[in-house]
């Protein structure tokens, strides 16, 4: 298998994660404040969470139904599975949308037992997660997402048979963040973004980690 090495900056994208989602938006502040000060508290969460400052949210949400074992606020819990959920972090947020089910089951939006599937997928449990789909299908009658789930519903049958086609595996320019679309550059380069050498910028309030650039590998 071919290495990747040599790191080289080419362009700095601080705002290239809209460009490749696309259908989410972000609101960065002047300065890095990814941290919350003591004095942040829930209202200061909420805002942050419909400014889609995720990470920034997250930990006021956490430290409430973590300081409350009785804790039961459905908008919290909501949001609190959602801040992880949107960072791919599913086996917190299968956590918590768990919760959030087994509390308010019959009075919550359809949307979030399809995120509770995807979750609970995620960290294979099957058979809970096709109880949430099942659910999400009662409530939102004729989608796309149910003629397809209908036409496999021996899905895992279907994944077993097929024969994998790559092998991936970690190279030396992964970092322990995020590095992704990576691009053939010529014949014997790679481009890619990661947050790779970031110290000192400001963080992206969504994740929490370093903006974007893009970088350029040696192949060989």
């Amino acid at each position: 298998m071919k290495s990747l090495e040599i790191f080289q900056s080419i362009q700095t994208a601080p705002r290239l994660l809209t460009l490749l989602f696309a259908l989410v938006f972000f609101n960065v502040t002047a300065q890095n404040d990814s941290i919350p000060s003591e004095s942040y508290n829930v209202f200061d969460a909420d805002r942050d969470y419909d400014d889609y400052r995720y990470n920034r949210a997250q930990s006021v949400f956490l430290q409430m139904v973590r300081d409350d074992a009785d804790f039961t606020d459905k908008k919290v819990i909501q949001s609190l599975a959602d801040t992880y959920f949107f960072n791919s972090q599913y086996n917190q947020s299968y956590t918590w949308y768990r919760k959030l089910i087994s509390l308010y089951p019959e009075d919550i939006k359809s949307i979030y037992y399809l995120r509770a599937s995807i979750s609970a997928r995620s960290n294979e449990n099957y058979t809970i997660a096709d109880r949430y789909m099942q659910q999400y299908f009662r409530m939102e009658k004729g989608t796309v997402i149910e003629d397809l789930y209908v036409e496999d519903l021996n899905y895992l049958d279907s994944i077993a048979k097929l024969r994998p086609k790559y092998i991936v595996e970690t190279t030396k320019i992964n970092t322990e963040q995020s590095d992704f679309s990576s691009a053939f550059y010529g014949e014997d380069k790679l481009v890619f973004s990661s947050t790779y050498q970031a110290n000192g910028q400001r963080d992206y309030d969504w994740t929490g980690e370093p903006f974007l650039d893009l970088y350029i590998a040696d192949i060989g």
